[in-house]
């Protein structure tokens, strides 16, 4: 069986091994000749942990803690929002196809993201119970932070440690705490500007817009702060790339997206996908659809890439939105076209034709639709659709993306928009 295989295997039945953070501590032993006689001395004493030659390892933990839950989230995610349609057998189960999340489908979401959650909260406790270098101390907080603000954008309900179901918004609020410390601990730019443009993304969320702005105004828009794949290790491969790399999985496609011809009509860089002649279709037939024509994305193009979890340029589609919840559309619509005009197609070398809207509900549907490209393929759609929702904002969704839009989009009616607690976990834990 080819590594590939196994590793499908694995994925098909759930299993989440590989994505083991900090719960093996592996020490290499060189010995002398050819002597390979190993000692297995059980396992490692916690206080290791508190010792400061261990903590830059131990924050390492939280980032791929996090990675590993983005590569489970984004998959699924991309595909119930229809930013990708699922063209392969892997991953994507029918029900998130069509976007729906059934509790029985939804453990490795939970339980990824939570161990990223656990693993940065005990890495700040940790490291406060010993008063440790405040920088490093800064650092769990604002992985952590990105954690909580994972869980809040995509879960129905907050749960901690086996506790009641509370309001989704506890993890926000927990974001925005731990997003807070690290401002205010760090000296360091680039972890202040991360943790501010994080805080802004989730005060965009719980509805405050006075501080979501106040953070984003303070974020420069060349500023981007990423988490971190690598394509040496397979057990730290960016699963979107990895599962249209053709090697051999096709599992989704760009087709019957709204990308699908928005890239060839405007050469936009940041959607960009291509096609292979002697592949013209994914893997199997999707119950539904049938043969999906393969339209693979080219936004990561090597398992290593690494995916935005805040940027500058967001930090402008924040201050033009807030300026949209005051009915200043115009504003809002310079803001939105300076980004967007920055940008040179593809295809003529030219800047990219701004939107045009004539009231606040066109400047809505323009804004909607821009930050659905900015954003493309970085787990953070359903979050939108769900906050826009709730809302009741005005301006209408893509087509392919509402599937009350009267258009073939595959997807169910009464689709979600968030992701339900694992009914396995439910029947252990109070509600």
């Amino acid at each position: 069986m080819s590594f590939q295989d196994d590793r499908a295997e694995r994925d098909r039945g759930g299993w989440t091994g590989r994505r083991t953070v900090l719960g093996t501590l592996m020490v290499l032993v060189a010995t002398a000749g050819c002597d390979f006689d190993v000692s297995n001395p059980g396992p490692v004493a916690d206080d290791l942990l508190n010792n400061p030659a261990s903590h830059g390892a131990v924050v390492g933990g939280i980032q791929r803690a996090l990675s590993d839950a983005w590569n489970e989230v984004a998959l699924e995610a991309s595909a119930a929002t229809r930013e990708i349609v699922a063209s392969g057998n892997l991953n994507i189960s029918v029900a998130q196809g069509r976007g729906i999340f059934e509790p029985d489908e939804s453990n490795g979401m939970w339980s990824d993201v939570h161990n990223a959650i656990w693993v940065g909260d005990d890495a700040v406790r940790r490291f406060a119970e010993i008063d440790a270098d405040p920088e490093i101390l800064a650092e769990a907080h604002l992985w952590a932070g990105f954690a909580y603000r994972m869980a809040g954008e995509h879960f129905c309900q907050a749960v901690f440690n086996g506790g009641p179901a509370e309001p989704h918004t506890r993890y926000l609020e927990g974001a925005v705490d731990h997003f807070t410390n690290a401002a205010e601990l760090t000296n360091r730019s680039e972890i202040e500007m991360a943790a501010l443009a994080g805080r802004a993304t989730a005060h965009m969320t719980l509805g405050n817009w006075g501080p979501a702005v106040n953070d984003a105004i303070q974020v420069p828009e060349d500023f981007a702060f990423q988490t971190k794949f690598a394509i040496e290790d397979p057990d730290q491969w960016n699963d979107i790339a990895f599962f249209v790399a053709n090697q051999p999985y096709r599992v989704h496609s760009v087709w019957n997206t709204p990308y699908e011809e928005y890239y060839p009509d405007t050469g936009d860089p940041r959607t960009q996908w291509n096609e292979d002649p002697n592949f013209p279709f994914g893997e199997v037939e999707r119950p539904g659809i049938g043969n999906v024509p393969w339209k693979f994305q080219l936004k990561y193009t090597t398992m290593g890439d690494n995916v935005d979890l805040v940027t500058g340029r967001e930090m402008r589609l924040i201050e033009a939105e807030a300026l949209l919840v005051d009915d200043e559309w115009e504003e809002a619509m310079e803001i939105v076209n300076a980004l967007r005009t920055s940008q040179i197609s593809d295809t003529t070398g030219e800047p990219l034709e701004p939107w045009s809207a004539s009231s606040l509900e066109e400047a809505w549907t323009r804004f909607k639709r821009e930050r659905g490209i900015e954003l493309w393929l970085e787990a953070r759609r359903l979050n939108d659709l769900r906050r826009w929702d709730a809302a009741g904002t005005p301006g209408d969704l893509h087509p392919l993306e509402d599937p009350a839009s009267g258009v073939e989009t595959f997807l169910a009616p009464d689709r979600d928009l968030c992701v339900p607690y694992p009914r396995t976990s439910c029947r252990r834990t109070p509600t």
